[in-house]
């Protein structure tokens, strides 16, 4: 087994989205979840984004318009 070096590890696993994404794929797995649209920060400050294939886009566009307004609201 390989050993990992925590030394280059900045931060901790965050427990909130091991969670999260648990759940979501939990939700796949049961097949409520249809439709992903993702975009992640990951250290190094970059930063990625991408989807499943997409039926419903203009509600998830809407969503993600909607998640991008409350997103700017929290930096203020």
């Amino acid at each position: 087994m390989n050993k990992i070096d925590l030394t280059l590890i900045e931060k901790k696993p965050e427990k909130s989205l091991i969670e999260h994404l648990e759940n979501l794929l939990k939700e796949a797995k049961s097949g409520e979840l249809q439709e992903f649209a993702y975009v992640c920060s990951y250290k190094g400050n970059s930063v990625n984004h991408g989807w499943t294939k997409l039926t419903n886009n203009r509600r998830i566009v809407g969503e993600i318009e909607f998640m991008k307004s409350g997103i700017m609201e929290m930096s203020k």
